[in-house]
């Protein structure tokens, strides 16, 4: 039981510190990026890249249950 309990702990801790470091990372480059997505044409630009990148993966879902 005591080592499922600190095997618990460890693997928790390791979460929080990924968790920490991943949104550190998101938050230093939402202020790098930010700047980029002042001109509209980036902001169309990177809306047709994720919208594409969406349709591309609903039709491999669709694809792949045939």
């Amino acid at each position: 039981m005591a080592t499922r309990l600190l095997g618990w702990h460890v693997m928790q801790r390791r979460r929080l510190v990924l968790d920490v470091a991943l949104m550190s990372t998101y938050a230093g480059a939402d202020s790098k990026i930010s700047r980029w997505f002042q001109s509209p044409s980036r902001v169309t630009l990177f809306n047709r890249a994720t919208g594409g990148l969406f349709m591309a993966a609903g039709g491999a879902l669709i694809a792949s249950n045939r």
